[in-house]
């Protein structure tokens, strides 16, 4: 399994088909063996191996699942594709990113600096864009993960009866409000802790902002969880003097125990459909700090933390963190509430949505006692 909210989204999907007795065919490049226990399941692993890059492995996945689905479509009464991961149509599919409007971005990072790695992301984007911009217009349906998304999706005059809004889930098992040991998790102890989670090599995630804002703010320390090779925020946080104060952590996998350990979440982020690490810190009863450019911020009222509306406004980051940190009733309450929000998002309930919008416009239409269902991821 994954907390990443498309290989979660894929892995909650399969799981509630199964439960509900659906035969379920999964064509994918990695399977969750806990899948494959069932006997309603069907697996086609098709692994890009021996493929070095991200495109170059869509690429290879894209036309080979292709093949397949081109020789085995009559055998389904439903197919199911996660974003544009193959060339041909399908019934539905669910859109978790919008290529177009990050190529657009100011803060793309081609936009920023033309650069070796840039213009790899930018072929990345592009050709991911092309995909979806084929594909999407002429859906039966589309699934979109936050109604910010389904707006640019009307944008592109795709007629939006055929957008469904279905919030990406949180595992509510796994986050949690709770105490954690900050010292065995490496965080500092007896101070203000906020925490950053999120990519830390590009400029998307906004950690810049974020550290520009710690500079008026020398009570508060910052936790910082991500990929560390290549990243220039460690450079950028000693030139302004905050070393003692961020500690980078790199990449980790029990991000939810040290949600139980900090004190508040922070992420400004410039462009994220939903953002599924800040409905996991309401989990955790966290007061969480955002921007309106992430679809997750439609779930968080003013009861339970902060929405900014300007991305590079440093000054209204550091008074709502400051405004969290001064009284802590304040971040108790802001964490209490939004606690009872995530529980109404758990996987269980995204996934039952799922299936109800499959049996509402196929499944139950066919004549079959068992329909077939078929998932690429």
């Amino acid at each position: 399994m994954t907390n990443l909210g498309e290989g979660r989204v894929n892995y909650e999907v399969a799981a509630e088909a199964i439960r509900r007795g659906y035969e379920v065919t999964l064509v994918a490049r990695n399977i969750a063996p806990e899948l494959l226990e069932s006997d309603r399941v069907s697996c086609f692993k098709l692994p890009a191996k021996g493929l070095p890059t991200h495109i170059l492995s869509f690429t290879g996945f894209g036309y080979r699942a292709t093949k397949w689905l081109d020789r085995h479509r009559h055998e389904f009464d439903l197919v199911h594709v996660s974003d544009a991961r193959l060339w041909t149509g399908a019934d539905i599919f669910t859109c978790h990113f919008l290529f177009d409007t990050w190529l657009r971005s100011p803060f793309h990072p081609w936009q920023i600096r033309p650069t070796i790695y840039s213009l790899y992301h930018l072929i990345v984007g592009k050709w991911f864009s092309f995909w979806q911009n084929k594909l999407f217009p002429s859906a039966p349906s589309l699934v979109a993960v936050s109604e910010t998304l389904r707006q640019a999706l009307i944008a592109k005059e795709i007629n939006k009866s055929q957008i469904s809004v279905i919030n990406n889930g949180v595992e509510l098992t796994e986050f949690y409000p709770g105490t954690a040991d900050r010292k065995a998790l490496g965080l500092p102890e007896n101070v203000t802790l906020a925490l950053f989670v999120g990519d830390i090599k590009l400029p998307r995630k906004n950690l810049e902002t974020l550290l520009q804002a710690l500079k008026s703010l020398p009570n508060v320390h910052l936790a910082v969880a991500g990929k560390l090779p290549g990243s220039p925020y460690p450079k950028l946080a000693e030139e302004l003097g905050l070393s003692d104060r961020v500690h980078f952590l790199g990449f980790r996998r029990d991000i939810a125990e040290i949600m139980r350990g900090v004190d508040l979440f922070v992420v400004p982020s410039r462009y994220d459909t939903f953002g599924l690490v800040v409905l996991e810190a309401m989990a955790s009863a966290l007061p969480v700090i955002t921007t309106e450019a992430m679809g997750v911020a439609a779930l968080v009222t003013p009861e339970s933390g902060i929405v900014l509306s300007d991305t590079e406004d440093v000054d209204a980051l550091t008074d709502a963190i400051a405004q969290i940190t001064a009284n802590p009733r304040v971040g108790q309450a802001m964490g209490q509430a939004g606690m009872a929000i995530a529980q109404n998002h758990s996987w269980n309930r995204t996934a039952s949505k799922y299936l109800d919008l499959f049996e509402q416009q196929y499944l139950l239409k066919q004549p079959a006692f068992s329909p077939k269902m078929l998932q690429v991821n």
